[in-house]
């Protein structure tokens, strides 16, 4: 999963290096308020935060990837 999220992230920025960097940093920082907050609250990943994570996560790269090509257009 790792490798896959490099190299989608690689192929973002590839191709648009504004969108695709703003998308990463998105996600990136939807990720760690992920994280503080499960360990916080919950104690660690569960599979309920986990799709909670995923939902987030995919609208943080999508909220990025449209600031990026407000401020790049």
């Amino acid at each position: 999963m790792i490798a896959t999220a490099l190299l989608s992230s690689a192929a973002m920025i590839f191709l648009n290096p504004v969108a695709g960097g703003s998308g990463v940093v998105f996600a990136a920082v939807s990720f760690v308020l992920y994280r503080n907050m499960a360990i916080g609250k919950f104690g660690g990943v569960t599979g309920d935060t986990t799709g909670y994570f995923i939902q987030v996560c995919e609208l943080a790269i999508l909220a990025g990837v449209f600031a990026g090509k407000l401020i790049s257009a």
